[in-house]
């Protein structure tokens, strides 16, 4: 069952939202995350920690992925959805048009303007 109601997702939902494929990418999605963390009662630190990762990937799908579109002009995706196997877990995945880069993380710098956010994202989500 697809929607945009998270408080259908510990009944098995899954919530699906377009994104927008401009600078508002990133606000829009924390909003979106926030939000559904917040309803679903996950714990402030949780809260803000899903608010940083999802802003690194929207982010990432706007700078890396606009040139690549699916045909038809696809926007992209944030999907957010529970597992129970092999433990519980809350998946938040932004899915975009471009098919012929996947993303990896790099070993930026510590003073590096760019190249950590896919690290970040795997240190605050590894709990």
């Amino acid at each position: 069952m697809f929607s945009s109601r998270p408080r259908d997702i510990p009944l098995g939902g899954a919530c699906l939202w377009a994104l927008p494929m401009d600078a508002s990418i990133a606000a829009r999605a924390r909003q979106l995350v926030a939000g559904a963390l917040e309803l679903l009662a996950f714990p402030a630190g949780q809260v803000d920690d899903g608010r940083l990762a999802v802003s690194e990937v929207a982010t990432n799908a706007f700078r890396h992925a606009r040139t690549s579109p699916l045909p038809g002009g696809a926007a992209p995706e944030l999907w957010m959805w529970a597992r129970s196997y092999p433990r519980r877990e809350l998946v938040v995945t932004v899915f975009d048009g471009c098919r012929d880069r996947v993303p990896a993380p790099k070993a930026g710098a510590p003073l590096d303007e760019g190249g950590r956010g896919l690290g970040m994202v795997a240190n605050v989500c590894a709990s």
